[in-house]
């Protein structure tokens, strides 16, 4: 049966594929000159295990949309990227990043908690936007806002559908964590970027 929350949670997906689209396009326009291949990448890997720690709190394919569908567009134009060798080189920030997202994963396979790896995974979300929100803020224009509105929109969206569904309150640290995150980036990338 299809109900409002269901409605939203769906809206919330395609809404996040949408700025992935706008961000590609932005890319493709010379707008954004080099995306930061370890955000991306440990997003893809961050919205997949979010998939897995919502399927182990709630099983509520729902809740699931977003991530996943996150998940599949930030693999795919990472690949691309790398590809075409746009992606910012990784440095020492960028390594921590990557060791506390494998630390993240073996404390879900070794515990088998999805809660708390789901408070671990939002907190480590706010990890992997240190570099994005270090190269944003030294300089705006590394990043459009457009793209960044739209995922703040769809975060909010999908926050939305949560609350609607709430069966444990574990399940919103990553949402939450990530409307504010992208809500940060949309905010300095338009403080100088022209309109987009």
């Amino acid at each position: 049966m299809l109900t409002f929350s269901t409605l939203l949670g769906v809206v919330a997906g395609v809404v996040q594929v949408f700025g992935y689209w706008t961000y590609n396009r932005k890319v493709q326009e010379g707008l954004i000159k080099e995306p930061n291949g370890t955000s991306w990448g440990l997003w893809g890997i961050g919205s997949l295990l979010a998939v897995f720690f919502l399927r182990d709190l709630t099983h509520d394919w729902v809740k699931e949309v977003l991530p996943a569908l996150c998940s599949a567009s930030a693999f795919i134009l990472f690949a691309a990227y790398a590809k075409k060798k746009m992606l910012k080189r990784p440095d020492r920030l960028d390594y921590f990043t990557i060791a506390l997202d494998t630390a993240v994963v073996l404390y879900w396979f070794v515990s088998g908690e999805a809660g708390w790896s789901n408070l671990l995974l939002a907190i480590d979300t706010g990890v992997t936007f240190i570099p994005m929100v270090r190269d944003v803020w030294s300089d705006p224009s590394s990043e459009q806002p457009k793209p960044w509105k739209t995922w703040t929109i769809a975060y909010g969206i999908w926050t939305a559908a949560i609350l609607l569904r709430l069966e444990t309150p574990w399940e919103l640290f990553y949402p939450v964590s990530c409307f504010t995150l992208h809500g940060v980036v949309w905010y300095l990338s338009s403080k100088t970027t022209a309109k987009s």
